[in-house]
């Protein structure tokens, strides 16, 4: 994406203003004193038709950025450190345009008048991973590079959630900017051909997430500590990542089988003074979370032992998923946990603090049914009735009207 910035020349007597806009790709940009030119300029220094600029884009591969293409008419131009004087030049050549193709930002004098016009280049790449091709169109269409890996040069992370992957981690460490698709459809190509720097849209109204905003700091979060992985699955781009952290990483090559006890040493090694975090590699494939519960594969015996490497060092192991909610949240804490041995956890207990006792459910007794016999039957009119009913009054009553009859 290129950018052309120069200073108005008001017809009136209000004040000069400094104009940023957006050069669109396929239409060509003329700059003199004539009446039909695009950019045009008072001074007679100046020819009719001194300059003319075009954008060369890519055709084979859309991250590369684009060149300015120039065509000089002019009798004095000044390209940054170069200067054309035509009048230098046979007089049959007086009248030919000359041409200079720019890749980086530069600075344009027409004539001796001093009219400056900087050409900036802005090098936004996004990176569009599973981006829809209407999105990847309109950037085309907006001379805007993209790639679905990341490159050098790489400004934006176009992603519609927050979901952990090496790209949102990478874009997260890097510090840059995250944002929805949606941020594609709001650039206005008439309005940032006006005035760029006033309608080009504001990252921080598409992020995906709050915690997608730059935060600054985080391309350093990770300066004081080892990450230690086993080679396989992704752990040359997850390398790639932390290391934009500042991370150090180690990836434990188990080719030759080395015993636990040189892997330790490596790792003793290499530590200095950082702090240790190991990593298990844990990824949402349903063939590789087979393989890792599966005694007769290598990535079980990775897995079995990295984890018994960590024990040994006191960690906990971490998941991808763990780090990425640590920068995420800017916080290192959950990843840094040191794993407690039992013995540590019994001499914290108080000396005379007394032994745990089971406590026993609170389970509800069955009710205790008294067994009916056929005095209660006959006493309640013949139905069965609780114990705690009254047929035993009935039966006393009835023996002491027989009495009184005697």
């Amino acid at each position: 994406m290129w950018l052309i910035k120069y200073t108005t020349e008001p017809k009136d007597d209000s004040e000069p203003q400094d104009i940023l806009r957006w050069i669109q790709p396929n239409e060509t940009f003329t700059f003199g004193r004539g009446e039909r030119v695009t950019f045009s300029t008072h001074s007679s220094k100046v020819s009719k038709l001194h300059l003319q600029i075009s954008i060369l884009q890519s055709i084979n591969n859309s991250s590369d950025l684009s060149q300015l293409k120039l065509l000089v008419d002019g009798k004095f131009t000044s390209i940054g450190q170069e200067v054309i004087n035509k009048r230098l030049l046979p007089p049959e050549d007086l009248d030919k345009s000359i041409g200079r193709v720019l890749s980086s930002s530069t600075t344009i004098v027409l004539g001796k008048s001093g009219k400056r016009y900087d050409f900036i280049r802005e090098p936004i790449i996004f990176n569009v991973t599973g981006c829809p091709d209407k999105y990847l169109r309109k950037l085309k269409d907006l001379d805007i590079s993209y790639s679905s890996q990341f490159l050098k040069y790489t400004t934006h992370v176009v992603c519609s959630d927050m979901k952990v992957s090496t790209t949102t981690l990478m874009g997260m460490l890097k510090q840059i900017a995250i944002i929805t698709p949606s941020f594609i459809d709001s650039i206005d190509p008439k309005a940032i051909g006006r005035d760029f720097e006033t309608n080009f849209p504001n990252i921080d109204d598409f992020l995906p997430d709050p915690n997608a905003k730059i935060r600054h700091g985080r391309s350093t979060m990770f300066k004081d500590i080892l990450f230690v992985m086993v080679e396989g699955g992704q752990s040359t781009r997850f390398k790639n990542a932390l290391e934009a952290g500042e991370g150090q990483v180690l990836i434990l090559q188990l080719n030759n089988d080395p015993s636990k006890n040189e892997l330790v040493k490596i790792i003793e090694n290499t530590l200095g003074n950082k702090q240790l975090v190991f990593i298990s590699m844990i990824f949402q494939d349903e063939d590789f979370l087979k393989s890792v519960v599966d005694p007769s594969t290598k990535e079980y015996n990775s897995s079995k032992l990295l984890s018994e490497l960590a024990k040994g060092f006191q960690k906990y192991e971490v998941t991808m998923e763990d780090i990425f909610n640590a920068v995420k949240d800017f916080n290192t804490d959950s990843i840094l946990r040191t794993r407690v041995a039992k013995s540590e956890i019994q001499s914290s207990l108080p000396e005379d603090q007394p032994p745990l006792k089971k406590q026993k459910m609170n389970r509800k007794k069955k009710p205790q049914i008294k067994a009916l016999d056929s005095l209660d039957f006959f006493a309640g009119g013949g139905k069965f009735e609780s114990s705690q009913t009254q047929p035993k009054t009935q039966v006393s009553e009835c023996i002491e009207e027989n009495l009184d009859e005697v």
